[in-house]
């Protein structure tokens, strides 16, 4: 008997007696508030997948030096030179927002570019067994496939944006070398 006076206090600390309910009929149930049905916050994100380490280095600068083999290769890197990193896609993104993912996802050292505050020099001889050998001068870092996504209210997700990078890895500097004429698809 206690409990049942309880909850008929609490439902008329509500404001809904129970005579009201049931005197005013279908009329009050219209009258009361409807439930909302609960989807999702309207959202945009970024995912990345497919995060694999990568050499960084501007192609097409003083950065890469090639050789025959059994040639001896020499680079020297000033300080003050940078790294790129690169972004490409299609659809609405910005690379603010994939650096601020990659970030997130990855490691908080990924950075669009870098400047080198020391100068670095290596000396390497191509195998004499290679036709041809490469040297270069990058950052270690990572290639990946990013999208964008919105989600609205209704919980339907969709791609709106979508690309690939590679962006150096901070404080990463440093060589690398290998056979062939350049490194393969260097940034």
């Amino acid at each position: 008997m206690q409990l049942a006076r309880r909850a008929g206090a609490a439902v008329a600390a509500a404001g809904i007696g129970l005579a009201a309910l049931s005197a005013a009929g279908p009329a009050a149930a219209a009258a009361a508030p409807k439930a909302v049905p609960r989807g999702c916050p309207p959202n945009y994100s970024y995912e990345i997948s497919h995060v694999h380490h990568y050499f960084v280095t501007n192609k097409g600068t003083a950065t890469q030096v090639t050789g025959p083999g059994g040639v001896r290769l020499y680079l020297a890197v000033s300080k003050g030179k940078q790294v790129k990193g690169a972004v490409s896609g299609s659809g609405s993104w910005t690379i603010g927002g994939v650096l601020a993912e990659a970030q997130l996802t990855i490691t908080v050292n990924i950075r669009f570019s870098m400047t080198l505050s020391i100068k670095q020099h290596k000396a390497w001889t191509v195998p004499a067994r290679w036709a041809h050998g490469w040297l270069a001068w990058g950052s270690r870092g990572y290639s990946f496939d990013w999208k964008r996504v919105r989600t609205d209210a209704a919980c339907h997700v969709e791609t709106i944006g979508h690309g690939t990078a590679k962006l150096p890895d901070k404080p990463q500097f440093g060589f690398a070398h290998g056979r062939g004429i350049a490194p393969p698809e260097t940034g």
